[in-house]
C-alpha cells in the first residue's frame, strides 16, 4: 500500500539502502522482503518519482534499473552487480552529492556549471518553511485548576473526548497516569525474536494493507524489516492503522511475539512512530495512557509532556521536606514527572512509591475526617452510672482495685455520661 502522502526522498533512499543490504546480506536469494524485490520496487519507484521532480534524479532511476530491475530473472552475477551499483549510488545520495550515476555526464551538453546536487533542487524548487517555535501551555497567570477550554491550541474535538475521561483541568491532565510503560530502549533485532515472549523491535515499514476475515471483522497488516529480517505484524479490529502508517515509516513496536506456519508474528502489538528528534515517544520508557475513542497515545502523550514540563513544579507538596527526607520519599512534583516519564526503572519504582503513600495517607485522613465529623454531628446517649450500684459491683470482686484500675473505671463513666459518641 503506498503512502498517502509523498515521502521525503531520503526516507526512501534510505530506506531502498537497507532493504539492499539485507538482500546481500542473505546472499542474494530475492528474500529480503516479501514477494521479492521485484514488488517492493513496483511500489518504491512512484513514491520516488512524486518525492524528487528533479529529471536528472528519475534518469538515474531509470538507467540503474530501479524502476523495473527485472531482479528475479537476473542471474547470481548480474544480481550482485546491480546491487553493488545500486548501493553506490544510494550512498551518494545520502550524502548530499549526486552519486557516481548522477554525474556532470546527466547534465546537457551546454551547461557552463556543475549539475546541482540533490540539497541544491529541495532548497531553489521547494522553499524550506521555518519551523514555527514551540507554544507553550499554558498562558501567563494560568495554573493547575484552568480549564482544558482556556489552554493554548485546544480543538474541541479532543477537549470533549478528554472530558469523557474525566480530564476537565491542566491537574487532572498531571494526575491521568499510564498504565504501564514500554521500554523502547530495549530493542532485539529481528532475527532474534522468540515467540512466547514480550519483546521490541525498530524498524521500517516495507508494506501495509488491509484484510477482511468474516464479514464484520477486519484487520491492518504490516511489514516491518530491519538489518537482520522482515516480521509480519497484524492489529485485529484495527484497519485504520493500515492508513496511517506509510511505507518507509521507521517504527517501533512492541508485544508479545507469536509463531504462525513457522514464521514470527505481532499480534496486537503497541507501536511508536521512531521520530528521532522527539525523545517523548521513543528510545526510553513510554507511557501507554487509559484511552478513549477518538483519542491516539500519542497525542495524549504529547498533550501530558507539555502539561509535566510546565504545570508540574506548581504543585504543592503537601509532605514537609524533613519527614520527606526521614521517609525517603521524592519530592510530589519529581513523582510526577518520573510517573509519566520515568528516566530509569528506579526512578519509576521511587515515583510509585512516593504516589502510593499519598494515596494512602489520603485515605487514612479521610477516615479520620469522618471520624472527627461522626463524633461532632451524630448525637450520644448520656449513660449514667449509679454510684451505689457500682460500688455493690466492686465490693463483690475478692481482691481490692488498683489505683490505675479505679482511674480507668471513672474514664469509663464519665464518657458514658457525655452526650457526644464515645
Amino acid at each position: 500500500m503506498s503512502p498517502s502522502g509523498p515521502v521525503s526522498t531520503n526516507v526512501l533512499v534510505d530506506q531502498l539502502r537497507k532493504v539492499l543490504l539485507l538482500e546481500k546480506k542473505k546472499g542474494f536469494a530475492d528474500t529480503a522482503v516479501v514477494g521479492g524485490l521485484d514488488k517492493f520496487l513496483a511500489r518504491w519507484g512512484p513514491d520516488a518519482h512524486r518525492s524528487e521532480p528533479h529529471p536528472m534524479f528519475r534518469a538515474t532511476l531509470k538507467r540503474l534499473d530501479l524502476t523495473t530491475p527485472g531482479y528475479a530473472a537476473k542471474s547470481q552475477e548480474r544480481r550482485v552487480a546491480w546491487i553493488d551499483r545500486a548501493l553506490e549510488w544510494a550512498e551518494g545520495v545520502l550524502s548530499q552529492g549526486l552519486g557516481p550515476d548522477m554525474s556532470a555526464s546527466d547534465a546537457p551538453a551546454s551547461s557552463p556549471v556543475a549539475p546541482p546536487t540533490l540539497a541544491d533542487v529541495r532548497t531553489k524548487s521547494k522553499p524550506q518553511p521555518q519551523r514555527p517555535a514551540g507554544r507553550r501551555l499554558l498562558k501567563a497567570g494560568q495554573g493547575l485548576d484552568t480549564a482544558l477550554e482556556q489552554i493554548s491550541g485546544m480543538q474541541s474535538f479532543f477537549l470533549t473526548r478528554l472530558q469523557r475521561m474525566g480530564i476537565d483541568a491542566v491537574r487532572d491532565l498531571l494526575f491521568h497516569f499510564p498504565r504501564r510503560h514500554i521500554d523502547f530502549s530495549r530493542t532485539v533485532p529481528i532475527a532474534e525474536l522468540e515467540p512466547g515472549q514480550d519483546q521490541t523491535i525498530v524498524g521500517t515499514v516495507w508494506e501495509t494493507s488491509e484484510r477482511g476475515f468474516g464479514p464484520r471483522r477486519r484487520a491492518a497488516q504490516a511489514v516491518v524489516g530491519d538489518d537482520t529480517g522482515n516480521v509480519r505484524v497484524i492489529w485485529w479490529n484495527q484497519p485504520y492503522v493500515a492508513r496511517s502508517l506509510k511505507q518507509g515509516t521507521r517504527i517501533a513496536i512492541s508485544g508479545r511475539v507469536s509463531e504462525f506456519r513457522g514464521r514470527v508474528v505481532f499480534d496486537n502489538p503497541e507501536y511508536e512512530v521512531a521520530d528521532e528528534r522527539e525523545l517523548v515517544h521513543t528510545a526510553r520508557l513510554v507511557p501507554i495512557y487509559p484511552l478513549t475513542e477518538g483519542l491516539t497515545s500519542r497525542r495524549v502523550r504529547t498533550l501530558i509532556k507539555r502539561a509535566v514540563d510546565e504545570a508540574a513544579g506548581l504543585l504543592t507538596d503537601f509532605v514537609p521536606q524533613k519527614r520527606r527526607k526521614r521517609l525517603g520519599l521524592m519530592g510530589l512534583a519529581d513523582a510526577v514527572r518520573e510517573a509519566h516519564f520515568p528516566t530509569s526503572e528506579e526512578s519509576k519504582e521511587a515515583a510509585r512509591r512516593r504516589l502510593a503513600f499519598d494515596e494512602l495517607l489520603l485515605i487514612q485522613l479521610g477516615v479520620m475526617d469522618r471520624k472527627r465529623t461522626w463524633k461532632e454531628e451524630m448525637p450520644g446517649h448520656p449513660l449514667r452510672a449509679d454510684p451505689g450500684l457500682l460500688k455493690a459491683v466492686i465490693d463483690q470482686f475478692p481482691f481490692s482495685l488498683t489505683g490505675a484500675q479505679r482511674r480507668t473505671i471513672d474514664e469509663v463513666v464519665a464518657d458514658l455520661g457525655k452526650s457526644s459518641p464515645m
